[in-house]
């Protein structure tokens, strides 16, 4: 090696461990960037998963309570005919209604668990979106509507605020209710209230000579209003499921 000129200092030496720092090495913005694209992945992922989760549950509740409706008919029709001849029903008629009224029970348990499935999964969007009216707790949504004397008014105003939620969790007290809410209601309340009549009629009411036709009447209505109940709930779930896919999508 040729020594340097005269008047220029030799090159000196990189000192041990004092090697040039690569320019892609990370640094404390970088890194923070990129945490924060990483969450917002793992937002929108996780608004993306709802919906979807969201659509199966309803999915399932509406084909659940449509495969109800004409079963409720059915169950109703049969039922009216074993109480118009009770007196003379032959053993294969009794073996008839009791096989109606356990497939019944199968759907209407069905049809239970699937609406309350979707109710949970449906609180729970709305309330991590910002909900802050009935639909506050998935967990205590639900039990209200097995738990006297709450499910006689609790219900409603869960489906309400579901609905208006569904819509703008942000600002759902101001959203109009729509009249198939009111509806779906009265039918719940007076199936439940025509069950009731059923069993003082049947237990309470022996010695009334009206008692069949009571029963008759009592039977139809029960089963008409638990029908018309299942169809607008149909209608709620679908259009709930949908406002809310909408509002995700837009936001």
């Amino acid at each position: 090696m040729f020594p340097p000129p005269p008047g220029q200092q030799p090159p000196r030496p990189p000192r041990p461990g004092a090697d040039a720092e690569p320019r892609d090495a990370p640094t404390l913005a970088n890194m923070n960037l990129t945490a924060a694209a990483a969450a917002r992945k793992t937002v929108s992922r996780r608004e993306s998963t709802t919906p979807k989760s969201l659509r199966w549950r309803a999915a399932a509740a509406s084909l659940c309570l449509l495969a109800y409706a004409p079963v409720a008919l059915y169950s109703a029709w049969i039922a009216v005919a074993f109480l118009s001849n009770r007196d003379q029903a032959s053993n294969a008629e009794l073996d008839r209604v009791t096989l109606v009224a356990d497939v019944y029970g199968g759907f209407f348990l069905l049809g239970v668990i699937s609406i309350c499935l979707w109710l949970w999964k449906m609180v729970k969007a709305v309330r991590r979106l910002g909900a802050t009216n009935e639909a506050s707790s998935p967990n205590t949504a639900v039990a209200y509507f097995f738990v006297p004397p709450f499910c006689f008014w609790k219900p409603y105003l869960i489906v309400r605020a579901v609905w208006q939620s569904a819509i703008d969790p942000r600002d759902a007290d101001n959203i109009p209710v729509s009249q198939i809410l009111p509806l779906w209601w009265t039918a719940w309340l007076t199936q439940w209230v025509t069950l009731i009549m059923f069993f003082i009629f049947e237990y309470v009411m022996l010695g009334v000579p009206q008692k069949p036709m009571l029963e008759i009447i009592d039977v139809w209505i029960f089963f008409a209003c638990s029908t018309v109940a299942a169809l607008c709930l149909v209608v709620i779930i679908i259009q709930s499921t949908r406002n809310l896919n909408h509002y995700l999508r837009s936001d």
